[in-house]
């Protein structure tokens, strides 16, 4: 991949932001634009780039209960009494 010139793997980043994120090979693109291959082998073995640009919008956040762990597990939050 490192045979690929700077002008293309521009173009090739740039598609890749531009198609829709449930699209095929989106994420496989974005590893092939970047320059080098240290940046290519994290972006490959790593959490993908969109995923993590979308992971902490507001659509992606689960709503859930306004419940504390402390209410969902009483016996696992009970403070351990030291032995005598």
């Amino acid at each position: 991949m490192d045979g690929i010139p700077l002008l293309a793997r521009g173009a090739i980043s740039a598609l890749a932001d531009r198609l829709p994120y449930s699209a095929y090979g989106k994420n496989y693109l974005r590893m092939m634009s970047r320059p080098s291959a240290l940046e290519r082998y994290f972006e490959n073995n790593t959490a993908p780039y969109f995923l993590r640009a979308n992971l902490l919008q507001p659509d992606w956040i689960l709503r859930g209960k306004e419940r504390s762990s402390a209410t969902s597990f009483p016996i696992a939050s009970r403070p351990i009494a030291p032995e005598s």
